[in-house]
């Protein structure tokens, strides 16, 4: 399911982000000093980059494994259950294991179902709050392209002292001023296309001088990207709506990205002006009725919570100490670093069934090998190859080793050989072929070994011999070291054979063997007679 592994992904930046947060609004605490503001501003960056950001160097996370791996967006990401069966000693128990294990894997418990379905349903809630948020951000933007269609271009004195500004912050950037009478704050709407947005006749209501420091605001808004940032900001809250401690970073954010605008102001006016700057400020506060929205443009006016922080700033503006960068440059290359690392958010879980009698079955190695290939690159060349379909059960390894050999260059036997030395091998199943681990090889339908019809040498098969002399329940005692413990040999007392479960070539083998001591054993001895 794409859409539950995008929860996952934006439940595991969620909880980085929410750690970055933390750390963040911890640190702003050291950094108080009114000219450290930048400083404070910076430090969200690395939050939105760590919340924003699919890629970066993975990291497991103990625990949150087992929840991408439900997540079920891969077939490799999801263990097959099954139950552990014992070896068969006799010829009714094997056909009575075979007949009850299937061919194709076990459906899940209910409780992982309906574990699977609760977290489908979760990630259907969370795409509905993404995208209820969205329509209220698009409200807001066709909102504000009402406003700029009907506003008009801001008179001459305007445009003037908006050249002047400019020139003092050294913006390249032009700058398009309107008024409209639908506002009653200034605010700068855009990114790629700044425009400056003016209540009707301000400048008759505060002066030049009040107008001035308004422009130079804004303006530094436009010299920092601040709106493009913005963006970012409502981009997060809409990913992360269920994360209270986004909606708060959000907040905190912007309040700091205000209070570094006003700090870059202040860098370019005198003592007497910053008085008249805090002052024009207050003005704005009292004569606005509705706080400004921060989703689509950025506005000089704020909460008057908000505005006694900057005002006490304005008055105690000093220079900020070395300690306080050194400590921000810090942080900011430590934040950045954590922002770049990503949870693994599909660990390759191996299920691997082993026989109660049978300690050695063959161990699958989780993780994939340095020096190996895809399993599922190798899979595609020979599905090529041969022309069918072929398919890998959940609980084979995910590399294999070629061992000298050339992809280009695998042949079906060369395949089988390369599975068994991996510790899986291929079965022919109706219209496709199954690759398995070797541990599961006895559960399928094998092909039967009979004379005249050659396999692969590394193909599986099912042998049954019926023995004239000698006894069948004796020689698989002697037989038996010659089998690995993944393999199958049984007797069957009433017929008096021998049935097995091997690669060809070993069966081949041993066919020739049994053969071979049959004809050496006095004719007409029967095992009862034997252990007389």
């Amino acid at each position: 399911m794409p859409l539950a592994a995008t929860l996952a992904w934006v439940v595991a930046s969620s909880l980085k982000g929410t750690v970055l947060i933390g750390l963040v609004v911890i640190l702003r605490r050291f950094l108080k000093v009114a000219s450290a503001a930048r400083l404070r501003y910076a430090l969200w960056l690395p939050v939105l980059l760590g919340l924003l950001c699919p890629i970066g160097l993975p990291v497991p996370i103990a625990g949150f494994g087992a929840f991408a791996a439900s997540s079920s967006f891969s077939p490799r990401a999801e263990p097959t259950w099954r139950e552990s069966t014992p070896r068969a000693s006799t010829h009714a128990d094997a056909e009575r294991n075979r007949a009850t294990q299937p061919s194709t894997p076990r459906a899940r418990p209910p409780a992982r179902a309906a574990y699977s379905a609760a977290l489908g349903w979760m990630a259907v809630v969370w795409l509905c709050g993404a995208v209820t948020l969205s329509f209220v951000y698009l409200r807001h933007l066709l909102k504000y392209w009402r406003i700029r269609r009907g506003a008009n271009p801001a008179d001459a004195a305007i445009a003037d002292a908006i050249e002047c500004c400019r020139t003092e912050l050294r913006l390249r950037r032009k700058v398009l001023a309107l008024e409209s009478a639908e506002i009653d704050s200034p605010a700068v709407f855009g990114w790629w296309r700044p425009k400056l947005l003016l209540p009707l006749g301000l400048q008759r209501r505060i002066g030049s001088t009040a107008l001035r420091h308004v422009i130079l605001h804004e303006l530094a808004h436009v010299k920092e990207h601040d709106v493009f940032v913005n963006w970012l900001g409502a981009a997060t809250q809409m990913l992360h709506w269920f994360n209270p401690a986004v909606w708060l970073a959000m907040r905190c954010m912007r309040r700091d990205m205000e209070h570094a605008c006003d700090a870059r102001v202040l860098r370019h006016l005198s003592a007497i002006e910053r008085t008249d700057y805090g002052n024009m400020l207050i003005h704005l506060s009292d004569t606005n009725s509705t706080e400004p929205v921060a989703t689509y443009g950025l506005g000089i006016n704020d909460r008057h919570s908000d505005l006694k922080e900057r005002l006490i700033m304005i008055s105690c503006l000093r220079p900020t100490p070395n300690g306080a960068k050194l400590i921000a440059c810090l942080a900011l290359a430590g934040f950045a670093s954590a922002a770049l690392t990503q949870p693994s958010l599909a660990p390759r879980l191996q299920a691997v069934s082993q026989t109660a009698s049978s300690p050695a079955a063959l161990p699958m190695d989780p993780k994939p090998r340095a020096d190996g290939v895809p399993l599922q690159t190798l899979v595609e060349q020979i599905a090529a190859n041969i022309h069918r379909r072929v398919i890998v059960d959940s609980r084979a390894s995910s590399s294999v080793i070629l061992y000298g050999q050339k992809l280009d260059q695998v042949t079906y036997s060369d395949f089988l050989t390369i599975l068994r030395i991996n510790g899986l091998t291929a079965v022919d199943i109706n219209d496709y072929v199954n690759v398995v681990p070797l541990t599961e090889v006895r559960w399928l339908p094998l092909p039967l070994m009979v004379p005249g019809k050659e396999l692969p040498p590394d193909q599986f098969a099912d042998m049954s011999v019926v023995l004239k002399n000698a006894c069948a329940r004796n020689l698989v005692t002697i037989l038996r070291p010659r089998f690995a413990p993944y393999a199958y040999l049984v007797a069957d007392a009433n017929s008096n054979s021998i049935m097995a479960i091997d690669t060809y070539a070993n069966l081949k083998r041993v066919r020739t063997e049994i053969t071979e001591l049959d004809s050496r054993a006095p004719p007409g001895i029967r095992c009862g007679a034997e252990a007389n």
